[in-house]
C-alpha cells in the first residue's frame, strides 16, 4: 500500500512542491520527446516507437519509481518481467519440469491501461487520497494511458494486473498447472498429458482477461508438447529438461559467426556486421543458457581473424550494425 493522503506528503517524498508537481502535469508534453527505434539485425521487424521522458518529468519518475514504489509494493509472485532479481531465463525455469504448454500475449498491453483505471488503482488499491490519486496518474500515463518508456510503467502494469495473476493462478492450481507472465507474455504448463482446448482452460483464461479489462491476442496463442521444443517461452525453449535458445536465434547466431569468419578472409559479410563485443555477447548469453553448446560456439567464435575484418571494414566503409534511436518532431510522425 502506498497510503498517501495529501498531494504535500508525495512532494516531500520527491523533494519538491506541490506546485511543481501540477506544473509538470500540466505541461507534460514539454517533457517528452519521440524516436523511432530501428534495428538493421532485424530489418522485417517494424520500426517501434520509444517514448523518452525528459528533464523534470524524467526525475520525478524516477524518484517515483525508487523512493515510493519499489519501495512500498511488491511484485507479483507470478511475475518475472521488469523486476529486479527476476529475468527471463527464471520465468521459463518455472516450466521447466512441464510436459505441455500454452502462451500468449496480453493485445496492447499498456494502452488497454487507461489513466482512468491507474487512477482507480491509486485510489481504490493502493489507499490514496482522490487529490494525490488523480495527479499520480497525471504524471504516469500520457496520452490517456501507460506508454512504454516512462520509467513508471512496468511496474504499475504490474500491479494493473494484479487480480489476472491471482485468478490465473488459482485457476492453475486447482488443475495442477504452472503460470508465469513475463510483462504481458502469459505461459501456462502441466507435468501431465493434457488437451488444453478440451479442458476448457484456454477460454477461461480468455474469460477472466476480458473481466479484468485486458483482450489476449489470440494469433501469439500457442499450444505444445515441451519435449518438442516448438513453443518458446520469453524466447527460450526446454529440451530434455534444459533451457536452450530457440532454433532460429542458434541457427542466426552460427550464420553470423560464418559470416565474420569469411569476411576475415576477404569474402563478402553476409547479413548485418557486428563488432567483436557484440558476437562475443551473444556467444556468452547462449552459453550462460545451455553449457553443451560452449565448446562449439566459443571455437567458431575464435576462428574469426578480428585484426583481418576490423582492417575489411575499415577499407569497405561498412557499418557496424546497431540500434539506432531516430528523433521524430512531432506526433502525427507515429501515424
Amino acid at each position: 500500500m502506498l497510503g498517501l493522503r495529501s498531494v504535500g506528503e508525495l512532494a516531500g517524498i520527491l523533494r519538491t512542491t506541490p506546485r511543481r508537481l501540477y506544473s509538470i502535469a500540466d505541461t507534460i508534453d514539454g517533457y517528452v520527446h519521440f524516436y523511432e527505434l530501428l534495428d538493421p539485425a532485424n530489418p522485417k521487424r517494424k520500426a517501434r516507437i520509444v517514448l523518452n521522458p525528459m528533464g523534470e518529468l524524467r526525475r520525478i519518475q524516477f524518484r517515483l519509481l525508487h523512493d515510493l514504489f519499489r519501495r512500498r509494493l511488491r511484485p507479483s509472485p507470478f511475475s518475472f518481467g521488469g523486476v529486479p532479481g527476476r529475468s527471463a531465463t527464471q520465468n521459463a525455469t518455472q516450466h521447466i519440469q512441464s510436459q505441455f504448454i500454452y502462451t500468449t500475449d496480453i493485445q496492447n498491453f499498456f494502452p488497454s491501461i487507461s489513466q482512468w483505471r491507474v487512477r482507480e488503482m491509486f485510489q481504490s488499491r493502493l489507499d490514496c487520497s482522490a487529490d494525490v490519486s488523480q495527479l499520480l496518474a497525471r504524471l504516469c500515463t500520457y496520452k490517456g494511458h501507460l506508454a512504454q518508456g516512462l520509467i513508471t510503467s512496468p511496474i504499475l502494469a504490474d500491479r494493473a494486473v494484479h487480480r489476472v495473476d491471482v485468478r490465473i493462478a488459482g485457476l492453475c492450481e486447482s488443475h495442477r498447472l504452472s503460470y508465469t507472465r513475463f510483462v504481458d507474455d502469459i505461459t501456462v504448463s502441466g507435468w501431465f498429458s493434457f488437451d488444453l482446448d478440451k479442458s476448457g482452460i484456454v477460454s477461461l483464461i480468455r474469460r477472466i482477461m476480458n473481466e479484468c479489462g485486458f483482450q489476449i491476442a489470440q494469433h501469439k496463442e500457442q499450444t505444445g508438447e515441451v519435449a518438442n521444443g516448438d513453443v518458446a517461452v520469453t524466447g527460450l525453449r526446454i529440451i530434455r529438461g534444459h533451457l536452450d535458445p530457440t532454433a532460429d536465434y542458434i541457427h542466426r547466431l552460427e550464420t553470423q559467426l560464418e559470416s565474420h569468419r569469411k569476411l576475415g578472409q576477404g569474402d563478402q559479410l553476409v547479413g548485418p556486421l557486428f563488432t567483436k563485443q557484440q558476437l562475443r555477447g551473444r556467444v556468452e548469453y547462449v552459453c550462460a543458457i545451455n553449457r553443451n553448446r560452449s565448446r562449439t560456439l566459443r571455437q567458431k567464435f575464435g576462428l574469426i581473424d578480428w585484426s583481418a575484418v576490423e582492417a575489411i571494414v575499415v577499407e569497405r566503409g561498412l557499418i557496424v550494425c546497431r540500434k539506432s534511436l531516430i528523433p521524430l518532431k512531432t506526433l502525427s510522425s507515429m501515424h
